[in-house]
Formats: structure tokens, sequence, C-alpha cells
């Protein structure tokens, strides 16, 4: 049996994802692929669009699951790591300079 690290990784490859990758991007992904090797609308062999749906359907449901167990964090020293970035500050200060009403 394969173990679940390979699984995620043939899932990724299969929904032809990158490294990282938002739910919404895994939606999509899936979706696009559902809608080309759906056996309504496929060209191929029957079988084999039979085959690559279930695949896509189980790499889709393996990937959501993980991403409904993982656990972010929530502490202030996570949030503001991800909050205060150089783009952040460049996205302000490109939209109001140096208004004091906004500094």
């Amino acid at each position: 049996m394969e173990n679940k690290i390979d699984a995620i990784k043939d899932a990724i490859r299969l929904l032809g994802l990158e490294e990282k990758a938002s739910l919404h991007q895994i939606r999509k992904n899936y979706r696009k692929l559902l809608f080309q090797w759906h056996p309504d609308r496929c060209k191929e062999d029957k079988e084999i669009c039979n085959e690559k749906t279930r695949k896509l359907h189980q790499s889709f449901k393996l990937l959501v699951a993980y991403c409904e167990s993982y656990q972010f964090s929530f502490d202030d020293g996570t949030l503001n790591s991800q909050f205060k970035s150089d783009a952040a500050t460049k996205f302000w200060f490109d939209r109001f300079g140096e208004d004091p009403i906004w500094s």
C-alpha cells in the first residue's frame, strides 16, 4: 500500500499543481481536468476515460481532506509575519504616500 506522502505527491502531479496551491486552485484544476476526461465528453476509449475520472476524483478528495485537516497557526508571531511584509508596506505607500491620515 502506498504511503500518504506518495499518494499526495501523485495527486498533486495528476491535478497539475505547483508546489504551493490554494484550495481554489485545487478545485479549479480538478474541474478543468474532469471536464476534459469525463466519459461523456472524452474522445478516448471509455475505459481510459472512466479510469482517469476515477483517479482525478480520488486525488481531489485526498487533497481536500488534507487541506481540511491542516492546522493553521493564529498566534501573534505568525499573524504579524504574514501581514507585516515589505509588499504590504509598498502597497500602502504607493497608494497613499506619506499622507498623515494613512501613516
